[in-house]
């Protein structure tokens, strides 16, 4: 009795390095990488490619998400040691931040401790002054994209 055992070689990897290690690559292979952040295509979370012999390249099928970043710059009076961003700043980082005066004379350079929109200084020694900062923020998308990889 002989038992035939179907592999169609779609598998589930945790990085892209382990997705470039898989040995018998064929056309159309498809692999799902939890953590595509290796991929700047990709950026963050998790990403489908399948196998393209024909461009001898592994393509991008779809993701779940991929920071578009923005950055701004905002000045906001300092009230109780803490001002809101308008946005949530990518990974609770903030650059060129500085307090000033009402003649926009720079009082002193500072890293604020931030938590989702506020950003907190520490000292309300600065209230009624305002706080000039630099931060980026991005648009994540919530749900895969599909991404068109051309011939297989």
């Amino acid at each position: 009795m002989a038992i035939v055992v179907s592999n169609t070689g779609n598998k589930t990897v945790a990085t892209i390095s382990d997705r470039d290690a898989l040995l018998r690559v064929f056309n159309g292979m498809q692999v799902t990488v939890i953590d595509a952040i290796a991929d700047i295509l990709v950026g963050i979370g998790t990403a489908g490619y399948q196998w393209s012999s024909p461009l001898n390249k592994w393509c991008l099928m779809w993701k779940t998400s991929k920071d578009e970043l923005i950055f701004v710059s905002e000045a906001q009076t300092i009230v109780a040691g803490k001002v809101a961003a308008n946005h949530y700043p990518q990974n609770s980082l903030v650059w060129s931040c500085n307090i000033r005066d009402s003649n926009g004379l720079i009082l002193g350079e500072i890293e604020p401790t931030v938590v989702l929109k506020v950003l907190d200084i520490g000292t309300t020694d600065y209230d009624g002054h305002s706080l000039h900062y630099t931060y980026a923020y991005g648009n994540v998308e919530a749900s895969p994209a599909p991404i068109y990889c051309g011939s297989f």
